[in-house]
């Protein structure tokens, strides 16, 4: 359950930048829709919005856990062992979180941001429009991936500490079997002590009682 949890924390942290890189081209965009900007204006502004767009994929494909990749639509889910039976697993779906010349299509289906450079630019009044409308599902989107890995990750918070009580109730019933049997090695222990005592204590007697008769016979 660990290793799950810290392959979401992992998912986790790309997607929370992922999520400011958004939110700041979103900012962009609104300034570019002001019409009191000219033509240069929205160039300087578009020109920070490239490479904010390209860092957005950058994080998608660098974000890895143990060599696999998580938020590039490449692996489309994990599947997490919680427990020492076959069934006890937890899949966690992954989705893609690239703005790329195309939107990519993971194995599961589900498509990419959708804020390609094609349709997605501020380098006018209209089309900073309607890029905001795409920054906002993009920002949606984006905000639903990490409510469920959130939700996953309570799970396995919760199968942990399920999987922590089991161990301490598994250590404390072999620890009480370890102790009867202790006990019962102990009383055997004595009782075998008792039973020699006593027969050392008859032998003696046994040995006294001649030296008895011939005293009596005097």
């Amino acid at each position: 359950a660990q290793d799950g949890i810290s392959l979401i924390q992992t998912a986790e942290g790309g997607l929370a930048e992922t999520h400011n890189i958004l939110a700041r081209m979103r900012e962009l965009a609104i300034q570019s829709a002001n019409d009191t900007l000219n033509n240069t204006d929205r160039l300087n502004l578009e020109a920070e919005f490239t490479q904010l767009k390209a860092e957005v994929t950058r994080i998608a494909g660098a974000t890895q856990f143990n060599g696999t990749v998580l938020l590039n639509g490449a692996t489309a889910s994990v599947t997490l062992q919680v427990g020492a039976n076959n069934a006890d697993t937890v899949t966690v779906t992954l989705t893609n979180n690239t703005v790329g010349n195309t939107t990519y299509a993971a194995a599961s289906g589900t498509a990419g941001l959708g804020i390609g450079p094609v349709s997605v630019t501020i380098t006018s009044l209209a089309l900073a429009a309607t890029t905001i409308t795409a920054l906002d599902a993009a920002i949606n989107q984006v905000s639903t991936n990490r409510a469920n890995l959130g939700a996953i990750q309570s799970r396995l918070e919760s199968v942990g500490r399920s999987l922590a009580v089991a161990s301490e109730n598994t250590a404390a019933a072999n620890s009480r079997v370890a102790d009867a049997d202790i006990a019962s090695s102990m009383s055997e222990l004595v009782r075998a002590q008792i039973l020699q005592q006593a027969g050392i204590s008859v032998l003696a007697q046994a040995n006294q009682a001649p030296a008895l008769v011939l005293q009596l016979l005097k």
